[in-house]
């Protein structure tokens, strides 16, 4: 039984973190207001931790499943408060992106953009819209704000 939980969590988590890395991030990202995010992932982590001891108890025969299932919460945290931040924003607003640069890694592309508040800030985007930029067509920037006055952005081609 203890076995097939853990196997159960660490599924779990593996299927968390596919879907927050290939959906949430690329889709929105925040660059305002990470702090508050941080700091509200590690309330909720707190949270999880304080019910995670109180299930199990601190008892030495299960002290392995008690920091598996601590190791775990963190982990679902992360996601967890990603996807609450964005279901609590507002609608999408649409401005014209004003790129000030791109640049191309090995694994990734980044577009370093000028907010609506004249503060610039580094995105991470995907090496279709990489390429729609390097070609000089007009892209635009998708902007939600969200609690604790938090701004997710997202760049794709005008329509």
């Amino acid at each position: 039984m203890y076995v097939s939980v853990l196997g159960c969590q660490f599924t779990l988590a593996l299927w968390n973190h596919v879907t927050i890395e290939s959906r949430l991030t690329s889709t929105m990202q925040c660059v305002k207001g990470t702090d508050r995010v941080f700091a509200a992932g590690l309330l909720l982590f707190g949270i999880m931790i304080l019910i995670s001891v109180y299930r199990f108890g601190i008892k030495r025969s299960r002290t392995v499943q008690l920091l598996a299932t601590v190791l775990l919460s963190g982990y679902f945290c992360y996601g967890l408060t990603l996807a609450v931040f964005l279901a609590a924003s507002a609608s999408l607003e649409h401005y014209p992106a004003e790129i000030v640069s791109i640049k191309r890694t090995d694994y990734a592309h980044y577009a370093t953009l000028t907010l609506r508040d004249g503060s610039e800030t580094q995105v991470k985007i995907s090496s279709a819209v990489y390429d729609i930029i390097e070609n000089g067509e007009e892209v635009v920037v998708c902007s939600r704000t969200s609690l604790f006055d938090t701004e997710f952005v997202k760049i794709h081609r005008a329509e």
